[in-house]
């Protein structure tokens, strides 16, 4: 596979730190920038204690602790669809 790289920094919110080790991995595998965790959402949390309802479609409230790690490490933050 030939991954072409970008300027962009990838941040990832896991909402209930469940998928952290896999995640992490998986950067590390495909050789790809580290990404920047919201460390808030790295630990399993089964009360999901960040958000107030963790269905990422609820929009902004379940996104707060994301977009704010992401503005605090590059200043601004774009949201783009995988």
């Amino acid at each position: 596979m030939n991954f072409q790289m970008t300027n962009y920094l990838t941040r990832w919110a896991l909402l209930h730190g469940v998928g952290a080790p896999y995640v992490t991995r998986m950067f590390e595998e495909f050789a790809l920038p580290p990404f920047i965790p919201v460390e808030s959402q790295m630990a399993p949390d089964p009360e999901f204690s960040t958000v107030v309802f963790p269905n990422p479609e609820e929009g902004r409230s379940t996104w707060a602790e994301s977009f704010k790690t992401a503005t605090a490490a590059v200043g601004r933050c774009k949201l783009t669809p995988a």
